[in-house]
C-alpha cells in the first residue's frame, strides 16, 4: 500500500494516539519507509525541547521520536557537552566575549576527555534500546576548532557507530582540514 505525504502525515499523526507510552527497553524497530523512502528528522529540528529542565535532553529526543513513530533520526551534536554561548551561526563572534571564551574553553575540555566518548557509545545504545534507527550526526566544525578536537569529534561519531555525518555550519575552508579525517575514520 502506498501513501502520499500528506496521508503519511495524518496517519502518523492519528498513530499518536494508539503509541503506548514510551518504552526504552523496546526491542521493536520503527518502520518509517515510505515507498522505498526511508524517512526520518534531525533532532535540530525539535528544539526546542519540552520539559528539558526537568528531564534528560536525551529521554526527551527518544520520547517524542517514538510518539511520532520516527524510525531514522539524525541527531544533532548540540546534545553533547556543554553549550557554546555567543555563538554566530555555529561560529566564533567577530568580537570574542567572556562568555563566549569561557564557555568555548569548557566545551573544548570536556570534547578532549577520553570519558567524552563514553557519552556517545552510551547513546546509540539508548537509541537500539528504542529501536531507532541513528544513522547520522550533525557537527559543526567551527574555525577555532583544533585538530585534536576534530580528530576526537570523528572518534565521537565513530561510538554512535554512524557512518554518515552532515554540516551546515562548517565554512568550506575547513573541507581541507576533514578530508584526512574523513579517511582515517
Amino acid at each position: 500500500m502506498t501513501h502520499s505525504r500528506r496521508e503519511f502525515g495524518k496517519l502518523a499523526m492519528a498513530g499518536v494516539a494508539l503509541i503506548s507510552p514510551f518504552n526504552a527497553r523496546s526491542t521493536a524497530a520503527i518502520q518509517t519507509t515510505v515507498r522505498g523512502v526511508k524517512l526520518g528528522i534531525t533532532t535540530a529540528s525539535l528544539n526546542p525541547l519540552p520539559g528539558s529542565n526537568a528531564k534528560d535532553r536525551l529521554d526527551i529526543i527518544l520520547e517524542q521520536c517514538t510518539r511520532m513513530g520516527v524510525g531514522n533520526v539524525e541527531l544533532a551534536g548540540g546534545f553533547f557537552g556543554p553549550p557554546v554561548r555567543g555563538t554566530v551561526g555555529g561560529q566564533a563572534p567577530k568580537r570574542l566575549t567572556p562568555e563566549y571564551t569561557e564557555s568555548r574553553e569548557a566545551q573544548r575540555k570536556w570534547r578532549l576527555d577520553p570519558a567524552s566518548i563514553q557519552e556517545f557509545a552510551a547513546a546509540r545504545k539508548r537509541f537500539d534500546d528504542a529501536g531507532i534507527n541513528l544513522f547520522s550526526m550533525s557537527n559543526t566544525f567551527a574555525d577555532d576548532v583544533t585538530d585534536e578536537e576534530m580528530d576526537i569529534m570523528f572518534r565521537q561519531m565513530q561510538a554512535l557507530r554512524v557512518r554518515v555525518f552532515q554540516t551546515n555550519q562548517t565554512r568550506v575552508s575547513m573541507g581541507p582540514r576533514l578530508v584526512p579525517l574523513a579517511d582515517k575514520y
